[in-house]
């Protein structure tokens, strides 16, 4: 083999290789649904896989769920109940505000099996790490027991409510998260707070 064909042959097995570390993902439509009272709401309008709109919604051949609005001007709206101790201690330490808008990066893992895998009408929990940038800073919501329910051949149901459910899927449903936000040096955990979600994501 000449020295040519087997630099070329390298290449492609390299370029193979990052192919499978990456993984395939599948495009979606995220939509976030109205919560009524403090949580977590859209801003009224689809959330589509989009390189031009600098917005990513996937989910990955493994376990794995990306909604991502960063340097595209949308993002979700929170709105933190002001007496709860976890958002005081947050205002009081970083002005965080009750009530605002901010660009997102939401990343889930699926505890059961990838989301292609799950049978019409099976849920899995899904640990959600939502995170935002506001004030300079990158704040998150981790939430470990949301629920992500197949609801169709193309479309699953993401949500903190077990009333949407219907059933004890095996496991508390819980719309309580930790709320931290991420420092140079160091993060500062400032506790739970309790922020509803629920979205659909829906193949595009």
């Amino acid at each position: 083999m000449s020295r040519r064909a087997i630099l070329v042959l390298g290449l492609l097995i390299a370029v193979a290789i990052g192919a499978i570390a990456k993984g395939s993902t599948t495009p979606l439509i995220a939509d976030f649904l109205t919560v009524t009272g403090y949580g977590v709401n859209g801003d009224g309008q689809p959330y589509a896989n989009s390189n031009a709109a600098s917005i990513q919604a996937d989910i990955t051949s493994s376990l794995g769920l990306v909604v991502m609005t960063y340097n595209s001007g949308r993002g979700l709206y929170f709105n933190f109940d002001p007496a709860a101790p976890a958002w005081q201690a947050a205002n009081a330490t970083a002005g965080l505000p009750p009530y605002f808008g901010a660009e997102i990066d939401l990343n889930g893992n699926n505890y059961y099996g990838t989301f292609a895998g799950m049978s019409v009408g099976s849920t899995a929990q899904l640990r959600t790490n939502l995170m935002f940038h506001w004030g300079g800073s990158t704040w998150s919501l981790e939430y470990p027991a949301l629920a992500v329910m197949r609801q169709t051949a193309s479309t699953w149901l993401v949500t903190s409510d077990p009333a949407d459910i219907g059933y004890g899927p095996g496991f508390t449903i819980s719309d309580s998260a930790s709320l931290t936000v991420a420092r140079r040096r160091s993060n500062t955990n400032f506790g739970n707070v309790n922020m509803p979600i629920h979205f659909t994501i829906t193949l595009q």
